[in-house]
């Protein structure tokens, strides 16, 4: 029998919520005799303040090195003993331009993860060019999401090597929280930074509040604009800074929550927001990722003109004072969430990486 055949996901850093993601993968993987061996290093500046950095046991923790912009991941030599290595989609990352050039000399196939294009970038700058350079670089395409494998067809990457995987979160300890809604609540969830429009999001929650009294505002998370947030917070009492949460208490949060109130980029946040039953409100060209595109407007959550924090407040008070409105949005995410599930992206990877491995090696 053949010895089983290896890939190398090598992270940056390797986030909480995507433990459950590794894991099944994992699992699927074991069955087709492929091993996988997850390397990973430590977050630093804007990420590290998430407070969101976690690791597996099973997987190898290495120590990244900042090299001005570039990082330098030492996974040479195991990189170098994979049958696949697949690497994050990203400029800075030193790695994957050796892994890159090693091929021609039976180096291991190569694979990029990612967006296939920097949604929040200039796209006439001398980065985002050469980005758009590299994206037909490698031997196979994961990218997040259907619009995603756009950008990689775009640059001139053939579609017949892009597996479009449908990033999403573990959502099944929300689906497990059996609890009322709170009349009022409204939940943010995500980072706090600048471009989550924070400040945009009070003042159209101060708005909010003079309409609907029992209106609350749960904000879970972690970011440079904490301090600023908790200011806020002390003079308003329907706004709720908790920090960064996760598990059955911050579940229980977002359950019991009518609608989750992100007008800055969106990204997972959106999986939840349908796992939880809370329909998502936003507005249009945010810096959003790209799993902005699972939310369409009117039909599991809204999507509002990029206009006033007056106008958001009153998209906000509509859809809490009309029930029949709002459950039309719920039903919408109820669909939704049997969509994009954790379980159908570790599925799609899977596939995708027997297919790369099963195809020709390119020069």
């Amino acid at each position: 029998m053949s010895p089983p055949r290896t890939v190398a996901f090598i992270q940056e850093w390797l986030p909480r919520y995507r433990l459950p993601f590794f894991n099944l993968l994992r699992d699927l993987l074991g069955t087709q005799r492929i091993e996988l061996r997850l390397y990973y290093g430590q977050p630093v500046g804007a990420a590290a303040k998430r407070s969101d950095a976690a690791g597996l046991p099973w997987a190898h923790q290495v120590a990244n090195t900042h090299l001005g912009p570039l990082v330098w991941q030492p996974v040479w030599r195991q990189a170098g003993r994979a049958d696949l290595v697949i690497v994050e989609q990203a400029n800075r990352l030193a790695l994957n331009y050796l892994l890159l050039a090693a091929r021609p000399a039976r180096g291991p196939r190569v694979a990029f993860f990612g967006h296939g294009a920097n949604l929040q970038g200039n796209p006439s700058s001398l980065r985002e060019r050469w980005k758009r350079t590299l994206v037909r670089t490698p031997d196979w395409w994961f990218a997040y999401t259907d619009g995603a494998a756009g950008h990689v067809v775009s640059a001139g990457y053939p579609a017949n090597r892009i597996t479009v995987v449908q990033n999403a979160v573990d959502t099944s300890g929300l689906a497990e929280v059996d609890i009322p809604k709170r009349t009022g609540r409204c939940i943010y969830v995500g980072s706090l930074y600048e471009s989550k429009r924070l400040p945009f999001l009070v003042d159209a929650a101060d708005r909010i509040v003079t309409k609907i009294p029992q209106f609350e505002l749960i904000v879970v998370g972690d970011g440079p604009l904490r301090s600023w947030l908790q200011n806020k917070a002390e003079i308003r009492h329907w706004l709720h800074q908790e920090g960064p949460s996760h598990g059955v208490s911050r579940d229980r949060l977002f359950a019991s929550s009518e609608l989750t109130l992100v007008p800055g980029s969106v990204g997972l946040v959106v999986v939840d927001s349908f796992a939880a039953r809370a329909p998502l409100v936003t507005i249009d060209k945010a810096l959003h990722g790209p799993e902005a595109e699972y939310l369409h407007d009117g039909v599991n959550g809204r999507v509002l003109a990029p206009e006033s924090a007056g106008r958001y407040a009153e998209a906000v008070i509509q859809l809490l004072m009309d029930r029949a409105l709002r459950d039309t949005l719920v039903d919408g995410c109820v669909s939704s969430s049997r969509k994009y599930t954790i379980e159908t992206m570790a599925a799609n990877f899977s596939s995708g990486i027997m297919a790369a491995l099963a195809m020709r090696r390119l020069a």
